[in-house]
């Protein structure tokens, strides 16, 4: 069984993906994984230019290409992160804590984004948050831990 600690992002052809919250993946990521080549078993379909184009124009990375990873803002690495999970079309995506640490209006666009774009894919999420409001603004049900 794969391990789901890992700090990377799992780019795979299974039914889940994971963007993970911790900052150490964002010095190893960067807007060259998503060259094509890099998930030929990931994207097998005619369409992966087209999907590689829309993750980068949905989470505005156009004019991060030649940045290293290191220099981008929280909110860019957070939007990297979530694309690059994306890339597989999963079934599941499992974020932990995708939105802290942003401010205010970038947490709420970055929600309304990912929102969208996973409804769009008919692609369900597991969010773990500690912030309510997150929760509430992103989630069509939501269990709170602390109740149960």
């Amino acid at each position: 069984m794969e391990e789901l600690n890992s700090n990377k992002p799992k780019i795979n052809n299974s039914a889940y993906a994971l963007a993970p919250r911790s900052e150490v993946p964002y010095q190893e990521i960067s807007i060259d994984h998503f060259d094509p080549h890099n998930f030929k078993h990931a994207l097998e379909t005619k369409d992966q230019n087209e999907k590689i184009n829309l993750l980068i124009s949905k989470f505005e990375l156009e004019a991060l290409q030649n940045i290293k990873a290191e220099f981008l803002s929280g909110g860019q690495k957070k939007r990297l992160v979530i694309s690059l999970a994306l890339l597989s079309d999963p079934k599941i995506l499992l974020l932990d804590e995708p939105f802290s640490a942003l401010d205010l209006d970038m947490s709420i666009k970055l929600i309304n984004d990912v929102r969208a774009l996973l409804k769009d894919r008919s692609c369900s999420a597991i969010l773990v948050t500690h912030n309510i409001e997150e929760a509430k603004l992103f989630s069509d049900r939501m269990i709170d831990l602390s109740k149960v």
